[in-house]
C-alpha cells in the first residue's frame, strides 16, 4: 500500500491548490467554483413526469497531493428527485468542507461523512461518489470498470424517443434506423390508446422488438406491487397525489423496440 493519497481541493479547474480555509467559513482566499453548463436542447425531451427544455449538469474534480484528479458528474432532474440546477451547485459547493484534507481512497468513510454533513441530497453526492472512485481506480493504476471488478466487453446502448405525437415518434425512429441505432428506448405515460398508438406505429415504421424488454418508471395509480412479467416487463406503485396529472389508469413506462 503506497502513502495516503489526500483531497487538497475540490474544485472546476485543473490546478492543484492548497486546502482552501475560504470554503468552510474562512475568508483569506476567494472560492474556487464548481463547474456548471446548461446544454440547451434542439427540441424539448418529454417523459412522463415533465419535459427537460435543457441538459443542467454539473462537474466536479477532486484534486489530491499526489498530483492527479478525479471527475465526477450529476445531471439535475427537479421533476423526479426535486433538486434544480441551483441547488446542486450551492450544496456541491458546500460539501468540499467536510472531505479536504483527508484520505482520497477511503471512498466508504468519504462518503459517509457527505451523509453526515447532510441528509438526502441523493443526485449532486452521486458527483462525489464517482469522483471518489475515479481517484481510487487512478490510484490503482487500472481503469474504473477493471477497478470494480468487471471486464471489458462490447456494450450495445439504445437512444430514446421522447413522449411525442404518435406520428413524430415513428419519424424519429426511422430517422434513428437509417442514422443506424439498433436498440430504440421509447417513453410513454399519456394515455393508454395513446401509448398503444405509437408502439405500433413505431413498430410499423421499423419493425418489430425482437427482445420484449421494458422498464418501469411510473405507473398511474397506488397499486399492490406486481411480479415481473416473463416478458421483462414490471410495475411499481406511485403515490396519487405525485403524479395527479397523469390520466390513469395509463401505465407510464419505457419500452425498447429493435429495429429490423
Amino acid at each position: 500500500m503506497g502513502p495516503p493519497v489526500n483531497i487538497l481541493l475540490l474544485s472546476a479547474n485543473s490546478r492543484t491548490l492548497p486546502h482552501n480555509p475560504y470554503l468552510c467559513g474562512h475568508h483569506d482566499h476567494p472560492p474556487i467554483p464548481i463547474s456548471t453548463s446548461s446544454a440547451s436542447r434542439c427540441t424539448p425531451f418529454t417523459i412522463a413526469t415533465g419535459t427537460m427544455h435543457y441538459a443542467q449538469n454539473i462537474l466536479i474534480r477532486v484534486h489530491t497531493d499526489a498530483g492527479y484528479y478525479g471527475v465526477g458528474e450529476c445531471s439535475a432532474f427537479p421533476m423526479i428527485v426535486g433538486e434544480t440546477h441551483g441547488y446542486l451547485l450551492r450544496n456541491g459547493k458546500g460539501l468540499r468542507c467536510p472531505l479536504e484534507g483527508k484520505d482520497a481512497l477511503a471512498t466508504s468513510q468519504r462518503m459517509q461523512e457527505l451523509h453526515d454533513f447532510t441528509a438526502f441530497n441523493a443526485t449532486i453526492k452521486s458527483a462525489f461518489d464517482i469522483a471518489l472512485h475515479d481517484l481510487a481506480a487512478k490510484a490503482a493504476g487500472q481503469p474504473l470498470y477493471k477497478f470494480l471488478g468487471g471486464k471489458k466487453k462490447d456494450i450495445e446502448t439504445d437512444l430514446t424517443i421522447g413522449i411525442d405525437t404518435p406520428e413524430n415518434m415513428a419519424q424519429k425512429a426511422i430517422k434513428f434506423k437509417q442514422d443506424g441505432v439498433r436498440m430504440i428506448k421509447i417513453k410513454l405515460g399519456r394515455t393508454a390508446d395513446e401509448d398503444i398508438l405509437r408502439v405500433r406505429l413505431i413498430r410499423q415504421a421499423v419493425g418489430r422488438t425482437s427482445s420484449s424488454a421494458s422498464t418501469p418508471t411510473r405507473a398511474g395509480t397506488l397499486n399492490p406491487p406486481k411480479s415481473p412479467r416473463r416478458d421483462g416487463r414490471s410495475r411499481r406503485p406511485v403515490l396519487r397525489a405525485a403524479h395527479a396529472h397523469l390520466q390513469r389508469p395509463a401505465l407510464a413506462r419505457t419500452a425498447i423496440i429493435r429495429p429490423r
